[in-house]
This record gives structure tokens, C-alpha cells and sequence, in this order.
């Protein structure tokens, strides 16, 4: 009689695993001031901690408008080029949400990618923080952009993802015939 032993790989401990969380940008949040209209904001606070895909964005404001939100590579020092973007979505003032599929498409991000965004609204910031990078145009997407560095603010924007599943997870990898 034979027996057959299929041999698959699991990712069963790490938490890097497949499904697990990415997230990126500070909590969206009330905060104390905002910033107005047509920059380009990229959050220093709090990189991408996996590779993956964004499927969950939220923002604070303080008007409605349009914004549209991107993970950012950057390049060197203070240039960027975006990775993924949200496309236009339509913020109601205070906080919003939205989720891909349905609301936008889930887009890229790496590990360390920065999370920005620019639209024609009052984004939500603290006076004190980790810092963003500007510009005063809409970027989005950007290809080897240059940003000027603005310390002590923390930007009310944050998006979550799931965690890209590792080359050949789940198959099977062998079969062994006894």
C-alpha cells in the first residue's frame, strides 16, 4: 500500500504571517489645529511596519472636501515617490473612514513607506510630534519629488493593511510517495 505525504508550509508563529496587520500614519484623531487646503502632507510619524496592501484609511478633518491618500517611498532624505494612492474620495468633515474594495482600491505599501495625502479640506494636527513633509502642490501621485521638512506636528491620518503572504506560502511544496 502507499502512502502519500504532502508537505505544505505554514507561517503559524510569526507575526508577519499572512493576514497580519500593516499599519501606518497617527491615529486619526481630534487634535488642537489643522492645516488648510492644497499641500501635500507626508506623516513622519509612524512608517509602514510590513509590506503589503493598504484596505483601510482614516482621517480627521475639520471641513468636507476631497482627499486623496498615498504611501510614500522615500528616496533619499527628503524626496518621494509614491508607491500606492487611494484615488479622490470624499471626506465629510470630522472623521472618516473607508474600506477596498468598494470605497477604493487597496493599494501598495512597503515596509518603511511613509503615509500621506493632499485634497482641498482642514486636516487635523497637533502643534508637537514627529514632524511632516510638505509641498505646496498636489503630488499625488509624485515621482522623485522634493518635500521641505515641517517639525513638531502629528497628522490625523492613518491607514491599515494586510500583510503580503510570503512566495509559495500555503502550497504544496513536495509530495513524497512511500
Amino acid at each position: 500500500m502507499k502512502k502519500i505525504l504532502l508537505i505544505f508550509i505554514f507561517c503559524l508563529t510569526s507575526t508577519l504571517c499572512y493576514g497580519a496587520d500593516i499599519d501606518v500614519g497617527a491615529a486619526a484623531l481630534v487634535r488642537t489645529t489643522f492645516f488648510s487646503g492644497t499641500l501635500t502632507m507626508i506623516s513622519v510619524e509612524n512608517p509602514a511596519n510590513a509590506t503589503g496592501t493598504i484596505d483601510h484609511i482614516e482621517v480627521y478633518t475639520v471641513s468636507a472636501g476631497n482627499i486623496e491618500i498615498a504611501t510614500f517611498d522615500n528616496e533619499t532624505g527628503t524626496v518621494f515617490s509614491t508607491r500606492g494612492d487611494s484615488g479622490v474620495l470624499s471626506a465629510g468633515g470630522n472623521f472618516d473612514e473607508w474600506d477596498a474594495p468598494g470605497q477604493f482600491s487597496a493599494f501598495n505599501v512597503d515596509t518603511g513607506d511613509y503615509l500621506g495625502h493632499h485634497g482641498n479640506l482642514k486636516t487635523r494636527r497637533n502643534t508637537f510630534g514627529d514632524g511632516m513633509w510638505f509641498t505646496s502642490s498636489d503630488d499625488i501621485p509624485a515621482n522623485s519629488v522634493s518635500f521641505t521638512l515641517f517639525n513638531n506636528t502629528t497628522l490625523s491620518c492613518f491607514a491599515e493593511g494586510t500583510v503580503a503572504a510570503p512566495s509559495g506560502f500555503g502550497q504544496v511544496i513536495g509530495i513524497m510517495i512511500r
